[in-house]
């Protein structure tokens, strides 16, 4: 884990009882038009759970389900996860190609390996860009930042491929990603019902972001 996320385990008592309490209560519904008011009033920088207000700014969890964020969660990551895999391309592991094309030679459209080459041109513009991203911030320089950054980057611009990447997406994403890592934990061993505790895993920094 980040210093940053270290930080975050020794608040977590707090900052648990804040979710529950002021937010959340002991009912199956966030009060949205607080939640609104918190985010335009500049209350969200009292708070070390701003993620979770995105996710339901955005509409990734149901205001009026909050016993079932957890498993919306679940999807969610899921979902990222088959996305970034399909995405992704490994040319050994290709099926039914003929040798004809799946070697590195081929330099068809349907050879895998034009298609892996491609990849990791633009994988690499978007790692030249994020080595630039806040080089004075100790977070951003860790390999394991820059690494999830890159993955979520690719994924985006793979499945937008009418934009794909343009410069100044890797500062779009930094603050974004930073805030979500503020507000990461670790589970201990916490179950899948415990709801904050899923919402803020220190385990989906990447999704989450």
């Amino acid at each position: 884990l980040s210093p940053v996320c270290l930080g975050s385990l020794r608040r977590a008592a707090s900052i648990n009882a804040e979710y529950m309490g002021n937010y959340v209560g002991d009912s199956n519904s966030v009060n949205l038009p607080k939640w609104r008011m918190t985010g335009t009033t500049g209350g969200l920088n009292k708070t070390q759970i701003r993620s979770v207000f995105w996710k339901v700014y955005l509409g990734a969890l149901d205001p009026d389900s909050v016993s079932s964020w957890p498993q919306q969660l679940k999807q969610h990551r899921e979902d990222y996860r088959l996305l970034r895999g399909k995405v992704m391309v490994d040319p050994s592991a290709a099926d039914n190609v003929s040798v004809d094309f799946n070697n590195p030679l081929a330099t068809g459209e349907e050879s895998p390996w034009a298609r892996f080459f491609e990849d990791n041109e633009l994988c690499g513009v978007i790692r030249l860009d994020l080595e630039r991203t806040y080089p004075d911030n100790d977070f951003f320089v860790t390999e394991t930042a820059q690494t999830q950054m890159l993955n979520v980057l690719f994924t985006r611009c793979k499945t937008n491929p009418d934009v794909s990447y343009r410069q100044g997406m890797n500062e779009i994403l930094a603050p974004l990603f930073l805030v979500v890592s503020q507000d990461c934990q670790e589970r201990r061993g916490s179950d899948e019902s415990d709801t904050y505790a899923v919402a803020v895993d220190a385990d989906y920094v990447e999704t989450r972001a």
